[in-house]
């Protein structure tokens, strides 16, 4: 559940479901929160840090049922993270893996496209993978 769904699962929930806006983005999940239907594991949720400032730190990532990937960029500089949050829950030791990398970001990029917010600091750094 991520916050885009928050909105029309919460609408679901209290039996409204119907009622959400075309221009929701997220998804009704009270299905799967009443046990009704089951979890989708190959879901993945976008994560977003938005700041005014172009300088400023900014970051979009991907949360899977597995792994938490972001791409950050602040300065010009840009850093990306990963990590497996059943390995590792508290996030303490990065995976480095150029496979999942591109897998990742690669599902970040389509994302992000269908939800009308492509991001040129991904498209740059997936255009340098080797």
């Amino acid at each position: 559940l991520g916050s885009l769904d928050f909105a029309p699962t919460l609408l679901g929930l209290v039996g409204h479901g119907d009622l959400v806006p075309d221009r929701f983005q997220g998804d009704d999940l009270s299905g799967v929160i009443r046990g009704l239907e089951p979890a989708d594991e190959s879901r993945a949720v976008p994560f977003f840090r938005f700041t005014a400032e172009p300088d400023a730190y900014q970051a979009r990532g991907l949360r899977t049922a597995r792994h938490l990937w972001v791409l950050a960029t602040e300065a010009g500089a840009t850093t990306r993270t990963c990590h497996d949050v059943i390995a590792d829950p508290f996030q303490l030791d990065p995976v480095t893996d150029p496979e999942l990398d591109r897998e990742l970001s690669g599902r970040l990029q389509a994302l992000l496209a269908d939800l009308g917010h492509p991001w040129p600091p991904l498209d740059d750094w997936i255009g340098a993978l080797p």
